[in-house]
Order: C-alpha cells, then sequence, then structure tokens
C-alpha cells in the first residue's frame, strides 16, 4: 500500500502532511481485503506509513542521490513515477535547507547504539513469545526485552558497548533495584510518543491503558471464582435442608421422635464436613474408622 501511488503519492513532505482522506481510503481498502479489529488500525496504518517510508527513501537514494544532474536523473527515473511529480520530488530534495536536514538525520542514524537484532520481527512478536514461555504467563519487562532483542537468536557475539549496557542493568537488579527502575537508570525517561521495548505503536497512555484493563479482568476472574465458591456453598446448604424435610418426613411416618430425627441428622451433617474438609486439604482417603479390616 505504502508503494501504491494510486493511494499515496511520494508528493507529501511527511507522513504528518498525508491529507486525512487519503488515510481513510487505505484503511478502508485494507479492512476489504481483510478481517480487521479496530484496535488494529494503529498497527496497520504504522506498518503502511514506514513502507512508504522506506520506499521513498530507496527512490530518493536510487535515482536522486547517485546522479549529479537533472538530466541524468530524470533520464534513470523509477518508471512507476510520472515524470512530472519526480521533477517535483527533484525540486524538493535539491532545497538547501531540505538537503541540510537530510544530512543532520543521516548523521543522527549512524549514532545510534545497541540496535535490536531482530530483523523485520516486530516488537509485539518477541514480547508475546517471551511470555507465553513464562510459567506465569506474564508479560516480560523492558530489561528482559532489551536483552532478548540484542542477543539475537544466532548467538553471535554483542558488540562492547551492548554488553557493557546489560551488564548494567544486571548490576542495578543485583543491587535491588526493580526491572523499571534498572532501566530507567540506564537509559533515562521515556520519552513522549513511545516507549522502548514495546513496538512502533505503543505509548505511555497506551500501555497504562492496557495495564488498567489486565487489572480488570484479574479482578473480574476473582470475583467470578469467589461467586462460583459461595454458589457451590449455597448449594450445599439447600441440599442439607433437602436432607432435613426428607429425613424429617421419613421418621414422622414411622413414629420417630422428632428430637432423635434432628440428632440423626447432626450426626449426619458432622461426617459431611468433615469429608468436605478433608477433600478441600487434598485427602480423599477415607478415615480409619471407615476402612475394611485387614
Amino acid at each position: 500500500m505504502g508503494r501504491n501511488s494510486d493511494f499515496i503519492t511520494l508528493m507529501y513532505t511527511s507522513w504528518k502532511a498525508v491529507p486525512l482522506k487519503v488515510k481513510k481510503r487505505i484503511w478502508k481498502y485494507i479492512n476489504s481485503k481483510f478481517i480487521l479489529p479496530k484496535e488494529g488500525k494503529g498497527w496497520v496504518m504504522t506498518g503502511v506509513r514506514e513502507a512508504w517510508k522506506g520506499y521513498k527513501t530507496r527512490i530518493k537514494g536510487k535515482h536522486f542521490e547517485r546522479y549529479n544532474n537533472i538530466e541524468d536523473m530524470l533520464k534513470n527515473r523509477p518508471l512507476d513515477i510520472p515524470e512530472v511529480q519526480f521533477q517535483k520530488l527533484i525540486a524538493y530534495w535539491s532545497i538547501p535547507s531540505v538537503k541540510a536536514l537530510s544530512r543532520l538525520n543521516s548523521e543522527n542514524r549512524k549514532k545510534q547504539q545497541h540496535q535490536h537484532r531482530m530483523g523485520p520481527i516486530s516488537f509485539a512478536r518477541v514480547r508475546n513469545e517471551m511470555r507465553e514461555m513464562n510459567e506465569n504467563k506474564e508479560d516480560p519487562s523492558q530489561v528482559d526485552v532489551f536483552v532478548a532483542t540484542r542477543t539475537g537468536r544466532k548467538g553471535k557475539e554483542l558488540d562492547s558497548g551492548t554488553q557493557a549496557v546489560i551488564d548494567k542493568l544486571k548490576s542495578h537488579q543485583e543491587a535491588g533495584d526493580t526491572s523499571e527502575k534498572a532501566f530507567t537508570a540506564v537509559f533515562g525517561k521515556e520519552q513522549p510518543g513511545r516507549v522502548r521495548c514495546y513496538g512502533r505503536t505503543i505509548t505511555k497512555t497506551s500501555l497504562q491503558k492496557e495495564r488498567e484493563i489486565a487489572k480488570i479482568k484479574q479482578q473480574h476472574a476473582e470475583t467470578i471464582s469467589l461467586m462460583k465458591t459461595e454458589l457451590h456453598e449455597t448449594k450445599d446448604r439447600v441440599q442439607s435442608l433437602e436432607d432435613l424435610v426428607k429425613l424429617l418426613l421419613q421418621q414422622s411416618s414411622l413414629g420417630t421422635n422428632i428430637d432423635e430425627a434432628l440428632s440423626l441428622l447432626r450426626a449426619k451433617e458432622s461426617t459431611h464436613d468433615i469429608n468436605s474438609k478433608q477433600c478441600s486439604n487434598g485427602n480423599d482417603r477415607p478415615s480409619s474408622s471407615t476402612r475394611d479390616p485387614k
């Protein structure tokens, strides 16, 4: 989608400059091809954005920066971009301030350290795999994800800078810091608009919302469990009352005294309570008084 000029051209200076109606049209088309929940819109559109930006970068490197004059650029222009559009791109890329910003961005990218080794595998997928491997199915910490994504899956040796950072993280944890505190101590506070080691679409706000939802789900599960326990106890009490009525009716028809009938019922309930306690303690073996003699 990001490379399809029928939906979006390269004429926009940035993704923010792309009109909202264009983005809506892209989302509508994708929904006509796939069944997607609304919650996945951010992730999908981020993918389209990155594809569009990557395509634009490759076109610039292969058809603009490689040549020194406009004639050669036009002669070797990409066939899927109309000449009129490519001329406008050349004019924009040739603006001194734009060229200066491009050089600055290139230099900043070269300064990036501790890059992950997961290739096209998303952080969301990495986190999900780590969560499934966790015995308690808990979310991995930022420290866990950082180490996993920088170590990679091929066992390649780490560069000294990345290894030093991992050692610092472990040192903070061994000193008693939580994973969150250790990560903040080494890398600093999170910047607005993103949360490191969570992926592109996760922000501090969305992460907090996810945690609140998870907490509510846990509370709901605990409430359901408690209600089931109470329901089971209520059923036991109702059963006891039914047994009482049956016993009273039975003994009454036989001419037995009511007090004697109640004594029999209490003895029965006492035996039932003992058996229930034994079952709740994981002991379902009969007591010595009820075992068959050997």
